[in-house]
């Protein structure tokens, strides 16, 4: 959140920090495998479709159980 200024010791410095300790790890996995391309990363984009994915695979699961 680099693009939001933000107080040393503010509000949206506390929800920074929670929000970068529950994502971090999980970026963190993308980000070993894709680097910054121009500046920019890739890495929440790849995130969001993988957890799509694995959203869609665990309702196909219990569907099946269910049916």
């Amino acid at each position: 959140m680099t693009w939001i200024p933000m107080k040393q010791g503010g509000l949206l410095q506390d929800i920074a920090a929670v929000l970068d300790s529950v994502c971090g790890p999980w970026l963190n996995l993308f980000r070993r495998f894709i680097p910054p391309m121009g500046g920019i990363d890739f890495s929440p984009v790849v995130a969001i479709i993988a957890l799509q994915l694995v959203q869609r695979l665990v309702l196909q699961l219990l569907i099946g159980i269910l049916v």
